[in-house]
């Protein structure tokens, strides 16, 4: 099981970037239809995404170079949970 976590680890940093960039996307399409307001609430939310998804792999990449590939797993997956939340409660919200 312990040869199994680094691949799982560098599996989950896949996932987060992925997630990450997947929003990102989805925010871009949805800004020319957007008030100004809007555009400006939506690029705050794009910078906080693509900032929890850089700091998420850089951590999970050190963690999995230290020898913790268990803890950089949780890590890495985080981008993905923040953004399943934040969009769940934007769907509940509106």
């Amino acid at each position: 099981m312990k040869s199994l976590a680094p691949v799982l680890c560098i599996l989950s940093i896949i996932v987060g970037v992925v997630a990450t960039l997947t929003i990102e996307g989805f925010m871009l399409a949805g800004m020319p239809n957007s008030s100004p307001e809007q555009l400006a609430a939506m690029k705050r939310w794009m910078l906080v995404f693509a900032g929890a998804g850089l700091v998420s792999a850089i951590a999970a990449i050190w963690l999995l170079v230290v020898g913790k590939p268990i803890a950089g797993l949780v890590i890495a997956l985080l981008p993905a949970a923040f953004i399943v939340c934040v969009v769940a409660w934007l769907f509940v919200r509106a």
